[in-house]
């Protein structure tokens, strides 16, 4: 089901092919089995169950925040990769501050925040989240600057905002100007 199976294929063994030469190199070639070049495979635990219907809402809202907030780039980068790779603290806030607790794994149990089962969940669903999130992005990218920026956008997003993610107090032209670059990288996407 992956793009480029073969080339990648060929790819993964020239790697392998070269690391095992120069580890033999490094070993005057006695090319021993018994001597691994990568690490064993280890079984990957199971996938986390997925989250109810309850918490889709909760999972939509961050969505559309992390979008308002100019961070759709981080978000796509940290499902892939676990990480955005640099130490961005609006990023950061999102996932520490605007995330609930329903969201995070072993919220109960005390242990420190993980992400693995949202980010499972993100990895499947987070396109389908940001095609209908369009129609609402593209309503508030339409708003006209000005004292009113508020109050329109609170209430384009009245009846889809989950109560779980506090409603922001600041920062809306920064919003409408991030729903407009939002859609703009739909385009070019």
């Amino acid at each position: 089901g992956l793009d480029a199976l073969f080339d990648r294929s060929l790819a993964a063994v020239r790697r392998y092919a070269w690391a095992w030469a120069w580890q033999e190199m490094a070993l005057d070639f006695s090319f021993d089995i018994s001597r691994p070049v990568t690490p064993p495979c280890v079984e990957v635990s199971a996938l986390p169950d997925p989250f109810p219907g309850a918490l889709r809402g909760a999972i939509e809202t961050w969505v559309l925040l992390v979008v308002l907030r100019g961070r759709k780039h981080h978000l796509r980068k940290w499902v892939r990769a676990g990480s955005t790779g640099d130490r961005d603290s609006t990023w950061a806030r999102l996932l520490s501050d605007a995330l609930p607790e329903d969201l995070c794994d072993d919220a109960a149990s005390g242990r420190s925040r993980s992400y693995r089962r949202l980010r499972v969940d993100l990895a499947e669903n987070l396109d389908d989240i940001l095609i209908g999130l369009e129609p609402l992005l593209r309503q508030i990218a339409a708003l006209k600057p000005g004292r009113k920026l508020k109050k329109q956008l609170l209430a384009a997003v009245d009846g889809r905002w989950d109560s779980r993610i506090a409603r922001p107090s600041a920062g809306f032209p920064t919003f409408l100007k991030n729903a407009q670059a939002a859609l703009s990288a739909d385009v070019e996407d």
